[in-house]
This record gives structure tokens, sequence and C-alpha cells, in this order.
């Protein structure tokens, strides 16, 4: 689902319902730039998660007792989804001395012969604490090879060579094996020390520079794995030949009729009203993401600004055309 569609075009879409206007192009196009930059927003915004805007945070090991969590993001938008997945206890462990990555196979070299902890070849395991942490993995891997002192299994990366951690083998698990619970997102939430399962998750922090700090609440009172799927941020457009990435070309409409209604509202145009009342109900109308219950609230709220923005403007122009008779 290609994003090829540059700004230029729906410019030059817009003008012809707004009597080619040039206003677009004033101080070297920051006016289109920044209508774009609204549309473009909103659409990626809350309540609105598509498919094609999807990001997935590798899964992050929760230690008992720490709430806090920092993950390097640089496109994080806003959480969609987040769960937990209960660990399984009753496993066999043993100690990584290296693991090397080469032609996405890993080798781990341990301590002591793997086949006398349980381990054996088709089994998954989790390897976990390693120096590198892009070896480690929640029941990840699906072992390939044993040797005397070494597990082998397959794992796409660069070729590289780290040191330490633990790989276990699960032979048996308990009732809450693979279990998932579904938490709830919050806006902000406060620390908390009591542990407990986690139930609320925040995007709590953002230091600017791509690294994004997520709070649990309650804290952790086992080792959970945390799982999170985003909708990523976007740019900003800087010329007008940028396209409208990510938003696929197929939705070209939604842009060309958010940019028409912006722009309208922009020159006092009293047929915004309108074009702004078919851009919302286009988009909701376009988006998976929500249920028949969420499009009917946001679609009802949204629709009632709209038509008192519509009146206002439409009393506003009655006015001006009376002054000046």
């Amino acid at each position: 689902m290609a994003s090829t569609i540059p700004l230029s075009k729906t410019v030059e879409y817009t003008k012809r319902f707004i009597y080619n206007s040039p206003l677009f192009f004033t101080n070297n196009g920051t006016l289109a730039f920044s209508i774009a930059d609204d549309v473009r927003q909103f659409i990626l915004a809350p309540p609105f998660s598509w498919r094609w805007n999807r990001g997935i945070v590798p899964p992050i090991t929760c230690q008992a007792g720490q709430t806090d969590y920092q993950v390097n993001i640089p496109d994080f938008g806003w959480i969609e989804k987040s769960w937990i997945v209960y660990p399984v206890v009753g496993g066999n462990s043993i100690n990584v001395i290296t693991a090397t990555r080469a032609g996405g196979i890993v080798t781990l070299q341990v301590n002591g012969n793997p086949t006398n902890y349980g381990f054996s070849a088709g089994q998954t395991i989790t390897v976990g604490n390693v120096t590198d942490p892009s070896y480690d993995g929640f029941q990840s891997f699906q072992i390939t090879q044993l040797g005397a002192n070494t597990i082998v299994y397959a794992q796409a990366g660069v070729n590289s060579v780290s040191t330490g951690g633990v790989a276990v083998n699960y032979v048996s698990t308990n009732a809450n094996s693979q279990q998932t619970k579904e938490l709830e997102v919050k806006e902000s939430l406060a620390q908390e020390s009591v542990l407990g399962q986690p139930a609320y998750i925040s995007a709590i922090a953002d230091d600017n520079n791509g690294n994004v700090t997520f709070r649990l609440q309650g804290a952790p009172d086992q080792q959970y794995v945390l799982n999170i799927i985003y909708q990523k941020t976007p740019g900003t457009f800087e010329a007008t030949s940028d396209t409208w990435t990510p938003i696929p070309d197929y939705l070209s409409y939604l842009y060309n009729s958010g940019f028409l209604s912006k722009a309208m509202e922009y020159k006092g145009d009293e047929r915004f009203g309108f074009e702004h009342q078919q851009f919302l109900k286009q988009i909701v109308a376009a988006n998976d993401g929500l249920t028949e219950g969420q499009k009917s609230i946001f679609l009802g709220d949204r629709l009632n600004v709209a038509r008192e923005q519509g009146s206002l403007q439409s009393s506003q122009q009655a006015r001006n055309s009376r002054g000046g008779a």
C-alpha cells in the first residue's frame, strides 16, 4: 500500500474548488504545509487506528516491583493496544557464556551440556539478560541443533557477538501457561509500589530523542512479558513534493477532502461546514479501528461542533454583508 501522491497534487485539486486562489504558495508554501500537517495529524490521531500505521514494540520482560520501562521508539505516536503474558514456571535454565549471530543463525556457547538440562532439538526456548538485548526473546527460538556445550537456532539480525545471559527451556507449565491479559490504556498514571498484577499502562514520558517511558499500574508482582502495539506519529511537510506517507494512495479522498475543508475555513467560504462534515463522515466510515458505538459518539460530537462553526460563519457573513450594504 504505497503512498506516492505529493502534496502539490492535493493543492492543485483544491485550487479548482476555490477559484484558483494562490494563497497556498504564500510564504513559500508554509500555509499549505500547515494545512496539510493539520489534516494528516488529525487522520492519524486518536481514536483513529490504521493497520498500515501500526508499530510493534519488542517484548519487554517486566521485573517484579519495577513500574517504568524506557524504550527507544523514534516514530511512537500513541498506544493502541497492550497486554501482558503470564510467566510459565517449571523450566530448566542454563547460563550463556557467549552468543554469536552469523547469517541469521545464533550459536549459544553455554555452561554445560544442554541435553543434561532437558534441552532437545525442536523445543522452544527463551533467551534473556544477554549483554546485547537483541538476542533476548521470550519463548521465541526453536532449537535446530545441540552440541556438547552449544545451542543453535535461527534469528534474524546483524552479525555480532555478545556475552552473558541465560537460556530457559520450559518443560512443564502451570495453569497460567501462555495466558494473556489486555491492559487498559491511560493518559497518565501515578507511580505505585504495591505489588500486583498490572491492569493499566501509560506512555508517561518522552525525552524528545525517541526514548519513551511506559508505566504499569500495579507494580508487577512477577516476571510478566509486556507487549505493546502503537500507532506511529506522522512527520511534517517541508516541500510540496513530499508525499502523504504513511497514508496509502487509495485513501487520497480522505486527505483531499480534509485539505479542501481547511482551505475553505481559511478563506471564510460558506461551503466549509458541509465539506467538513463530509470529511468527518468519510474518515469514520473508512476507519476499522473503531467500534460502531465509538463511531456514533465521535461522529455525533464532531458534527455538532461542525454545525455550530458553520452557523457562526454564516451569521458573520450575513453581518458583514449588511454592514457593507
